[in-house]
């Protein structure tokens, strides 16, 4: 919720990338025995580097158009949201969920500080369509962990490599 009520698009883009990236490094330090030998200081680099282990791109391609969007912020010098901005993001976070998102699909808050807030999707900023699509995003991330342990079950035949046969 922090990223949604940050006053600026560059404080809403800079804490979903933080907390996407922190948890594409949580998932390579928890599962990848030597994960310092990776040398992954980029968020790009940890996107390539699980992509080539043979997790879903369906999975990642959300993270890696926040990680595009961040640049834009950090290199370009944009500072707002255009509705232009987010198409990547919303076709890859369709292509996660599998279908599109209701246009009368709403975000609620409650909190016992503040009266209850709702954002309904046909009717967010850009900023905050970022912010919820980020959200999914980050949700899409935190659940790979499921397909890395299938993956990690899955080898395949190397021809250069013949298994030994028990000769007992």
């Amino acid at each position: 919720m922090r990223a949604i009520d940050t006053p600026d698009d560059i404080g809403a883009v800079v804490r979903i990338h933080f907390e996407i990236d922190r948890a594409l490094t949580h998932i390579i330090e928890t599962m990848v025995p030597n994960p310092s030998v990776l040398r992954h200081h980029y968020m790009s680099q940890r996107l390539s580097y699980l992509e080539s282990l043979g997790l879903p791109t369906d999975r990642l391609a959300p993270a890696r158009a926040i990680n595009v969007l961040r640049n834009k912020f950090a290199h370009k010098e944009k500072e707002h949201i255009q509705a232009a901005d987010i198409d990547e993001l919303e076709r890859a976070i369709v292509n996660l969920l599998g279908r599109p998102i209701p246009s009368n699909f709403a975000l609620r808050h409650k909190s016992f500080r503040a009266p209850p807030r709702e954002w309904r999707y046909d009717t967010m900023s850009p900023k905050e369509k970022f912010c919820l699509l980020g959200f999914f995003s980050l949700s899409g991330i935190a659940t790979i962990e499921h397909d890395f342990q299938r993956l990690a079950f899955i080898c395949k035949p190397n021809p250069n490599y013949p298994v030994p046969h028990d000769s007992g």
